[in-house]
């Protein structure tokens, strides 16, 4: 199975990559572009099967995000980037406001952090 979902916009005639899941090299990744032309890689430990069905819902459903993200000139960041993202402000501000907590954490611990399905 190879395949490529992609999010593309037209600038000046020309259609400008902004978002792409893909198989390309043997594995499931997905690139992220800005309009200056920087691209990112994030590889993606899935089945292609599954890794299809995700990009193609997150294209789907990001879209626009996806399409401001670009033209503001930032790298676009997927959902479960944004959803870990907002976790951890969640995190260090629990952290802030009850530090005794943070004190029964282990020096080099590795805190691990879940997201439950959304229903």
């Amino acid at each position: 199975m190879k395949f490529t979902v992609q999010l593309e916009v037209k600038v000046e005639g020309k259609w400008r990559e902004v978002s792409r899941y893909d198989c390309a090299h043997g594995y499931a990744h997905w690139d992220s572009y800005n309009f200056l032309g920087n691209h990112k890689k994030e590889d993606w430990h899935l089945r292609f099967e599954d890794a299809l069905n995700l990009g193609d819902g997150d294209i789907d459903d990001n879209r626009e995000i996806y399409r401001d993200r670009f033209f503001k000139r930032r790298f676009s960041m997927n959902v479960t980037e944004g959803k870990n993202t907002e976790l951890i402000k969640e995190f260090n501000a629990y952290i802030r406001e009850h530090p005794e907590f943070a004190d029964r954490i282990p020096n080099n611990a590795i805190v691990i952090m879940q997201v439950r399905e959304e229903r």
